[in-house]
């Protein structure tokens, strides 16, 4: 079964975040709701989202202000603001700071489901590594395929596949990793680049032709069937 697009939904209004909540997950996404700016910045440095969506005036920090803290750190996030501020300037200035897109809350939900398809499939991209007659993997889409099974990884599962991926047969130190990451390395970054090697196992485990090795006090590689 395809693992769900996971939207971490910002909105002040609790009446209409849980309307739009129980639009989205009819629709098939997993959305965690936060009330405030500062709850949503706090949840999204913890925890590993496809999609953010944004409302723009919020206790805390602001729909802008996540926004540009969002991108000085991750440009390739998607990011929806979805906004009862309805003026051009501000979806100028939205789309301008690096949005995705700019939903009015005035759409009626089969347009706001539309317009999230629309940047769901552009997470779809063509970027695509060939890893055995089984295996592909989509980076733009975050997109896993193992033995025809898709498997949505969050995006740091994706980033970090990616680098394997793109130094296969090689190991990658864990400090490149955590450096690719998160711009630092630190023995905390470390334990979690080995929770998430955990998990790329896991996803990998149905085709024996790869396998990723750990090289003791260096790091990991990504190995096809025959490599030592």
């Amino acid at each position: 079964m395809e693992e769900k697009i996971r939207i971490l939904y910002a909105e002040d209004d609790p009446v209409v975040a849980e309307l739009n909540r129980d639009m989205l997950e009819r629709a098939g996404y997993a959305v965690d709701v936060v009330y405030n700016g500062e709850d949503a910045w706090e949840k999204y440095r913890q925890t590993d989202y496809h999609l953010l969506l944004l409302d723009i005036i919020m206790p805390g920090k602001s729909g802008f202000e996540l926004l540009r803290a969002v991108r000085a750190e991750n440009m390739a996030m998607p990011v929806v603001i979805y906004s009862s501020v309805c003026g051009s300037e501000a979806v100028a200035k939205a789309l301008d700071m690096g949005a995705d897109e700019y939903i009015r809350k005035e759409c009626e939900p089969p347009e706001v489901l539309a317009r999230l398809k629309v940047i769901v499939r552009h997470m779809k991209g063509t970027l695509v590594y060939i890893l055995s007659a089984r295996t592909h993997f989509s980076y733009s889409g975050y997109i896993l395929t193992v033995n025809g099974k898709e498997i949505i990884l969050t995006p740091s599962e994706a980033k970090l596949l990616k680098h394997l991926c793109e130094n296969r047969n090689t190991v990658v130190s864990k400090s490149f990793l955590c450096e690719k990451l998160w711009g630092i390395d630190t023995p905390g970054k470390a334990r979690t680049i080995d929770n998430y090697m955990v998990k790329l196992r896991k996803y990998l485990k149905f085709d024996k032709s790869l396998q990723i090795i750990t090289s003791y006090g260096e790091g990991y590689a990504l190995m096809t069937r025959g490599d030592k």
